[in-house]
């Protein structure tokens, strides 16, 4: 006996979570290369400064995005071993 309602709506929520990282990953993808763009017309200091913080930020995005990818992992991971104990439970309960 599972309760398929609660394991949908996980289910549910991770496939949310995973296509919403996508989406902030394919909007950050575009975001680096409009940023990078506008360093083409500069020149001297200005744009070094600007280029050593667009490459600063960049790293930083990439280590949070790389975090929400893990807590994905970790969630998928989650449902599979709730569902997994929830059989263990219901062979239990079905020898009793």
């Amino acid at each position: 006996m599972y309760l398929l309602s609660e394991y949908e709506q996980m289910n549910e929520k991770q496939e949310t979570y995973m296509e919403r990282y996508t989406q902030l990953a394919e909007q950050i993808e575009t975001l680096k290369k409009m940023a990078r763009a506008l360093s083409l017309p500069w020149e001297g200091e200005a744009n070094r400064q600007y280029l050593v913080r667009l490459e600063t930020d960049l790293i930083e995005i990439v280590r949070i995005l790389d975090r929400l990818y893990k807590a994905g992992e970790l969630l998928h991971e989650a449902i599979v071993k709730y569902q997994k104990t929830e059989g263990v439970i219901a062979e239990l309960i079905a020898e009793l």
